[in-house]
């Protein structure tokens, strides 16, 4: 397989590792522990999802630096994955609120850094990247489709029958369905330890960059003084926090819609359907109109 190939695997194993769980968390975290749910309440539902993401995204860019200046990206990569598969496991098997969000946090640390660290893996070994890594990055998006149409088949319903509408087959849902949703953050786990394998022995080696110019807070901030970078900021915080609300709600509010808990994960799924037509244009247009 060449590089480009392994590059497209690294992608599909990072997004179906976090879409296996992520858009059932809103619906297992809160569910009455007699149904197979963990009983938390939205509040705690909203700490477990909402901090660790932030502390994550706030530690994410000083551990992506660390890898960059001190050890093979490869490596590290392998190395977090490893550790993240570790404690999505042992996550799977805690009932208590402190437990889930002490565990998430640790979690979203090590986690975010990997996006990160895949991008600039692919950047780095991409011949055109402005015009190809759409199509490595795609890959990703098709993961967390996979898996949220294979999950619910395989593992909350029984007695698929062809339908004409995605995902395509669909059957009775499990009477355990709830407690079975819980089970997709073990699977995320050893996705991600197979993946730190992967990342071990199959992608491309890519040595440290040695020290770097350090980060300087003050700088940073005065790119604030250009108008552009502010409203791109800004931009960014409101859509942010609109990503992080969907997650947090949506499962939730198909079920009280009346959709079956079996169907929540591919109607979710419908939406990366538009990130595919965007990263299938988006090399293109950058090459076209640039990055402005």
């Amino acid at each position: 397989m060449g590089i480009k190939g392994r590059l497209n695997v690294m992608m599909f194993l990072e997004y179906a590792a976090k879409g296996l769980w992520f858009p059932l968390a809103s619906l297992f975290l809160t569910e009455p522990a007699a149904e197979g749910g963990l009983g938390f309440t939205p509040n705690m539902k909203g700490l477990i999802i909402g901090i660790p993401l932030a502390i994550g995204a706030f530690c994410g860019p000083w551990l992506s630096r660390m890898c960059d200046n001190r050890f093979a990206t490869q490596k590290f990569l392998g190395t977090l994955l490893l550790l993240v598969g570790v404690i999505k496991i042992m996550t799977a098997r805690q009932t208590s609120f402190e437990a889930w969000f002490f565990l998430s946090i640790g979690f979203s640390i090590l986690y975010v850094p990997t996006i990160a660290l895949t991008n600039s893996l692919s950047m780095t070994h991409l011949q055109d990247p402005k015009n190809e890594f759409s199509r490595v990055r795609v890959w990703g998006t098709i993961g967390w489709i996979a898996v949220a149409w294979i999950f619910p088949m395989v593992w909350l319903q029984k007695g698929l029958q062809f339908q004409s509408l995605p995902p395509f087959f669909k059957g009775e849902e499990l009477p355990d369905a709830t407690a079975r949703m819980i089970d997709s953050m073990t699977i995320a786990g050893v996705v991600c330890i197979f993946y730190a394998i992967y990342c071990w022995i199959a992608l491309p080696n890519t040595p440290p960059k040695g020290e770097s110019k350090r980060f300087d807070l003050g700088e940073a901030l005065d790119m604030f003084k250009h108008r552009s970078f502010t409203i791109l900021m800004v931009a960014a915080l409101i859509l942010s926090v609109v990503h992080t609300m969907y997650f947090m709600q949506m499962g939730s509010f198909l079920k009280t819609a009346g959709l079956q808990k079996q169907n929540v994960m591919p109607a979710m799924s419908l939406g990366q359907f538009s990130e595919i037509i965007a990263l299938a244009f988006l090399g293109a247009l950058l090459l076209r109109l640039g990055f402005r």
